[in-house]
């Protein structure tokens, strides 16, 4: 089995080296600089697991792969470049085999399918990377993953695929229904956009009263909304219910995720954080924030914090807005 993982930013290269150094067989495709420096140089991995180089295979493209029958493919790109790459990889003979979306959001598997994919699977990735430069990536907090058969089930290649994983040192969690797994993690994203917005990292948000209670607020509409939905939900990773980010968001204390998986010295930082940094003009907030506003209107629910978000995504994007050009203050007020 090798593992080709198409969208190697910082998760996937993360994924990727990891699972080169286990000893599998993996190949990155990614952007161009990113390529060339992994070539000259190999993949740098700094982070919670101290620092590797690992040598490994890198294209830009995956016309310059000769995709092969062992071949298993990771989808790590952003979810507004999935209907690019299903054209991509359809023109090379890929729509045979197995796809895995270690994605954010709720729709590239249906995407997948649509597009003539007969064995699509969902993934999600529980753990933070940041992309510092070309050819070197961080791993950010503890390598939590779930997959599992799209639209549900698992099969043998499920389990191949997480037993190469769990020997490169990921936890992974095998749904039955993987879409109950995948609304869980879009509740955990439908904050993204307030890290740039308002400057935080993740910890900084933590320590911050006004924000943990806006990002609460946030929370408890996207969760009132996939509820009266009938969506169902898996439990976050450690066994606890969705319930608990609110929860952990509302005590007064000073660090509410208390025992989160990162270390106090690596500031954890959002993919839409990075996206906004490397001003790569684009994010996956409509994704996040837009389905839940989107599903709010199906079934008559008012979406405010979540339309709110999703503007604020808009207004950053085409204005060219930089980190920390709000405040939670700024947010609450336009609420009002």
């Amino acid at each position: 089995m090798r593992h080709v993982i198409y969208g190697a930013g910082a998760i996937g290269s993360v994924m990727g080296g990891y699972l080169v150094q286990s000893g599998a067989e993996a190949v990155l495709i990614g952007r161009p600089a990113h390529v060339e420096a992994v070539r000259a140089r190999g993949l740098k991995i700094t982070g919670i697991k101290g620092d590797h180089e690992v040598r490994m295979e890198a294209v830009a493209h995956p016309a310059e792969l000769v995709l092969r029958e062992d071949d298993v493919i990771h989808l790590t790109v952003k979810s507004q470049d999935t209907p690019e790459v299903a054209g991509v990889l359809a023109g090379c003979q890929g729509r045979e085999l197995p796809i895995f979306c270690f994605q954010n959001g709720v729709r590239n598997e249906r995407i997948l399918t649509q597009a003539g994919f007969t064995r699509v699977y969902g993934g999600i990735a529980y753990f933070g990377a940041t992309y510092l430069s070309p050819g070197e990536v961080m791993n950010t907090s503890r390598n939590a993953l779930g997959i599992g058969l799209y639209p549900e089930g698992l099969d043998e290649t499920a389990q191949r695929v997480a037993e190469d994983l769990q020997r490169a040192g990921f936890f992974v969690a095998q749904y039955e229904r993987i879409m109950e797994g995948k609304y869980t993690k879009l509740l955990t994203n439908l904050n993204n956009v307030v890290y740039p917005a308002c400057g935080f990292s993740l910890q900084e948000a933590q320590t911050n009263e006004e924000a943990r209670a806006f990002m609460a607020s946030v929370l408890e509409e996207g969760l009132k909304v996939i509820r009266a939905a009938g969506i169902g939900l898996a439990s976050l990773p450690g066994g606890r219910p969705p319930e608990d980010l609110i929860r952990a968001l509302r005590e007064k204390k000073e660090r509410p995720l208390a025992g989160s998986p990162f270390r106090e010295d690596i500031q954890v930082r959002p993919s839409t954080w990075q996206d906004f940094y490397h001003q790569r003009g684009k994010s996956e907030v409509e994704h996040f924030n837009g389905e839940v506003e989107a599903l709010g209107q199906e079934v008559g629910i008012p979406t405010p914090y979540n339309a709110l978000l999703g503007w604020v995504n808009r207004k950053m994007l085409e204005e060219g807005l930089g980190l920390g050009c709000f405040t939670i203050g700024d947010l609450e007020a336009m609420l009002r």
